[in-house]
């Protein structure tokens, strides 16, 4: 994922860019997260489809969740270009990657963030640019869990300053193995998602998180 970001900032989605394997869109295409209508029930999905605050989603939603955001109006007519930008720069779906806790240095401080990989743009064999869009928790937005990880699925991680970033998510260990070792990324690690869509490291007997060669 060392390419260009643009920042505001389960089972297998063709669509997207964390679970299929290597695809990339169409010369040129935007590739969005794309949400299923029925997620499989599950412990952690007891506020699924609640309406939270960017707050709620750092405290309580796993890495890997889909999350829907919202300013509460309606999208407008497609022939409205800029108002319909506009729009979609408060609204969308992504999946979640990071939460960051708050900063300071000097003057300068922020709110812990959370932040959402939209989608991707890609080229015929290079991937353009990834979309992030990262919420502050005092955001005024409404958000909302669509979806979790489905227990037993394994999450590629890394760490990020002071915060963990998901990079992959895999159906099966097998899979995950074979996607790290394809996708080098210092740092990087497996976690097995349990049933509440949090994450226990992949050597559990040892104690230690289970860790790729790079």
């Amino acid at each position: 994922m060392a390419i260009p970001t643009a920042n505001s900032n389960t089972s297998t989605r063709p669509n997207d860019p964390l679970t299929r394997r290597g695809g990339i869109g169409r010369p040129g295409t935007f590739s969005p997260i794309i949400p299923q209508t029925s997620p499989a029930p599950r412990r952690a999905s007891s506020f699924l489809e609640l309406i939270m605050s960017a707050k709620a989603i750092y405290d309580n939603a796993p890495l890997g969740a889909l999350i829907r955001f919202s300013d509460g109006r309606p999208r407008p007519p497609a022939r409205f270009t800029r108002k319909l930008a506009a729009w979609e720069r408060s609204n969308g779906v992504g999946r979640l990657i990071r939460k960051s806790p708050p900063f300071g240095t000097g003057r300068f401080a922020g709110p812990a963030t959370i932040t959402l990989h939209e989608g991707d743009i890609g080229g015929a064999s290079v991937m353009l640019v990834i979309v992030h869009r990262t919420h502050g928790i005092d955001s005024a937005l409404q958000f909302e869990v669509i979806d979790v990880p489905k227990p037993d699925s394994w999450r590629i991680v890394r760490p990020y300053g002071e915060a963990v970033e998901l990079l992959h998510l895999a159906d099966d260990r097998a899979a995950a193995d074979a996607w790290l070792r394809q996708n080098r990324h210092p740092g990087a690690r497996i976690e097995l998602v349990d049933d509440l869509g949090d994450a226990s490291a992949a050597d559990g007997a040892s104690g230690s998180p289970a860790q790729e060669a790079v």
